[in-house]
C-alpha cells in the first residue's frame, strides 16, 4: 500500500476520531449522481458455467434479466448487492455519531482502532489513511476482513486483495473456511465511475479458485 502516512504515530489511548474519519472518507464510493450499468456475468465454480443479463440500478438494487441456470440467481444477487453496499456513500457522521474511537496497539496492518459507545465491541486498525481491518459484529456472528492491497483512484482507495473469516462470538470458534478475495476493477469511462470486472475467491484448502465471477460487455442502464 502506497498512500500518505500519518505525520505522528497514534498513541494506545489517545482520540483517533479525526485519523479513522480520514481513513473512512478515503474509500471510494459512488455518490448520488451515479446512473447505474448493466452487462453479462458468468460464474465458474466445479466445473460449472453460470451465464447471464445484470442490471445495477442507479438505485443500487440489483436485478437478474436472464440466466441459464435460475438456482444460482440469488449468488449473482448476492455479490451484487455487497458491490453496492460497499460503493454507498454515507457521511461519517450519520453512520459513527454516537461512537468514540481510540487508539490501540499498532501491529504490521497499522493501528487499532477501539470503538467505544454504540458497537463498542467492534474494532477497526488503519494504516496510511486506509482501513486495513474491520473486525466486528453482524447478524449474530463476528467477521472480520483484512485488507493486503489496493488500488488508488485519484477520488479514494478500492480494496483489491483482502481476507475475512466468520467466529461465532460466544465461543470464538472460526465457523468455516478463511476465504482470500482478489477483486479487478475498471474505470467504466461510459458513466464515469469504477466499477467491479472480476472477482475471485480462494480457501485455505485450495490452490485453485472456488469461485470466479466476471461482469463483462458493460453499459450505462
Amino acid at each position: 500500500m502506497t498512500t500518505d502516512t500519518l505525520p505522528y504515530e497514534l498513541r494506545p489511548g489517545s482520540n483517533c476520531r479525526d485519523e479513522f474519519r480520514s481513513a473512512y472518507e478515503n474509500r471510494y464510493t459512488w455518490d448520488s449522481s451515479f446512473p447505474g450499468y448493466q452487462g453479462v456475468f458468468v460464474l465458474e465454480f466445479d466445473r460449472s458455467h453460470v451465464t447471464g443479463n445484470f442490471l445495477l440500478g442507479s438505485d443500487l438494487k440489483a436485478k437478474i434479466n436472464s440466466t441459464n441456470d435460475e438456482k444460482y440467481s440469488n449468488e449473482i444477487l448476492a455479490q451484487l448487492r455487497d458491490i453496492s453496499i460497499h460503493r454507498v456513500r454515507r457521511n461519517f457522521e450519520d453512520t459513527h455519531a454516537n461512537k468514540t474511537f481510540e487508539a490501540g496497539d499498532t501491529n504490521e496492518l497499522g493501528t487499532k482502532i477501539i470503538v467505544g459507545g454504540q458497537n463498542s465491541s467492534d474494532f477497526y486498525r488503519i494504516k496510511d489513511n486506509i482501513i486495513t481491518m474491520v473486525h466486528r459484529h453482524i447478524h449474530g456472528n463476528i467477521i472480520t476482513v483484512s485488507t493486503q492491497s489496493v488500488i488508488k483512484t485519484g477520488e479514494g482507495y478500492l480494496s483489491q486483495k483482502y481476507s475475512s473469516k466468520y467466529k461465532d462470538p460466544l465461543t470464538g470458534k472460526q465457523l468455516g473456511e478463511t476465504k482470500y478475495y482478489t477483486d479487478t476493477f475498471t474505470g467504466f469511462e461510459q458513466i464515469g465511475y469504477w466499477v467491479l470486472s472480476q472477482r475471485i475467491v480462494k480457501s485455505d484448502n485450495d490452490s485453485q479458485f472456488i469461485k470466479k465471477l466476471n461482469f463483462t460487455k458493460l453499459k450505462p442502464a
